[in-house]
């Protein structure tokens, strides 16, 4: 089982191959019975490997050590110190085994670098791991440092919650809001989540369930989804607004039949490029755009991102697909009609600075608050929703915008 999590783990951390594609490999290939510890140790080992380098490097008194070994001495850290499914000696032995042919030679070494881990490694503060450009970037955007805050959350199994209108068997669940539908997902079963998905409800990161909540009114039918995959948006706006005529467009090909599939002619699908569809379409009343951004403030859900994004992911092409998608999106409202922009990022180039260049006159932003609560960070053009104790992962950028023409 431990191979099988090591060379998954290598592929998503240096080949940048999605996590769920390979978790699911494995646990196809497992006993149902161990389904949870291979996830424990899959997550938490992606969750890890960024974090723990330089403490190992010290570890190891500064010599280099191959990408194998670095990984799976996180492997071994995550065991002996997160997870007490196995004896610190059988992790031990099954660490070495893993160990694959070509590094046989370093096996002494390998085995005095896990019994050091093992030493010292409950004194390990992991602290200060961010990559400086992201540190700044933070602070630049937010106006304040909250990349300390940020690590915490990083370092913590990523929440998930769902947004349901019938709970079923479920109701001994609390309501994160007394007005809306979103729950935790903590403690739910295998069982219950289906339960949860067969009654049309949704699991997924808070923020994406709380976007079609932000728009100030019901008024008008019409409602678009741009950039719709994977479908979380769609579905929470049909629970929130059953009787609009409800449009989701979604450019790539695998994504729309995943997104087919999901919704379940539930709403109104098109797979076509957006701007291509913003050309010659009707007007909306309400329009969502949830654009390609460089996913900064999900790296409590994708850690391993901290490995192999860096700062080319600010290339000028993201903020100027950006403005040209939100450009073209506000021309299809209604007067009075509302559009949400949000990106699941806090770089100003693709936050604040997109709607300050492309709103003019004849649009307004419209104040928002965080609709559970919890912190948050207002500007003139849009909110930072930032993670907190009680609820949430991400760092969310939303921002209302208004016709006034």
């Amino acid at each position: 089982m431990r191979k099988e999590i090591f060379y998954a783990s290598k592929k998503v951390l240096f080949d940048g191959v999605s996590k769920e594609e390979q978790l699911n490999e494995i646990l196809s290939n497992s006993k149902p019975s161990s389904a949870k510890t291979i996830t424990s140790l899959f997550y938490g080992t992606l969750r890890m490997y960024f974090p723990f380098q330089e403490h190992l490097k010290e570890i190891n008194e500064n010599r280099s050590l191959k990408k194998d070994v670095k990984l799976l001495s996180t492997m071994a850290y995550v065991q002996f110190f997160q997870m007490d499914s196995m004896p610190d000696y059988a992790v031990l032995d099954e660490m070495i085994k893993v160990l694959p042919p070509k590094l046989k030679n370093i096996k002494k070494h390998f085995t005095w670098l896990l019994h050091k881990i093992l030493k010292v490694g409950k004194s390990i503060k992991m602290e200060g791991f961010l990559p400086e450009y992201m540190r700044d970037e933070l602070k630049k955007s937010l106006g304040i440092d909250f990349s300390r805050e940020y690590e915490e959350f990083i370092l913590k199994p990523s929440k998930k919650y769902f947004c349901t209108e019938s709970l079923g068997t479920l109701e001994d669940k609390k309501l994160l809001h007394k007005d809306y539908p979103f729950y935790s997902c903590s403690g739910l079963n295998a069982d219950e989540q289906k339960k949860i998905i067969e009654q049309d409800g949704v699991i997924c990161e808070l923020n994406s369930m709380l976007i079609p909540y932000y728009f100030k009114d019901k008024k008008g039918k019409d409602y678009l989804d741009l950039c719709s995959a994977p479908g979380s948006k769609l579905l929470c706006a049909k629970i929130r607004y059953k009787d609009d005529q409800i449009i989701g467009i979604e450019k790539d090909k695998a994504r729309y039949l995943s997104l087919e599939k999901r919704v379940e002619n539930r709403v109104e699908l098109k797979n076509i490029d957006a701007l291509a569809y913003l050309e010659d379409c009707k007007l909306f009343d309400k329009i969502v755009l949830d654009a390609p951004c460089s996913g900064l403030g999900t790296l409590v859900s994708n850690p391993e991102w901290l490995e192999f994004k860096n700062e080319s992911i600010h290339h000028k092409k993201l903020p100027g697909l950006q403005k040209k998608l939100l450009k073209k999106a506000l021309l299809k409202l209604n007067p009075k009609g509302q559009l949400i922009y949000s990106v699941c990022t806090y770089s100003l180039a693709e936050t604040q600075m997109v709607i300050k260049e492309v709103i003019g006159d004849k649009y307004k932003v419209k104040k928002i608050s965080n609709l559970v609560g919890e912190k948050q960070i207002r500007t003139d053009y849009g909110t930072y929703l930032l993670p907190s104790k009680k609820v949430g992962n991400q760092i969310f950028f939303v921002a209302l915008i208004e016709a006034i023409h």
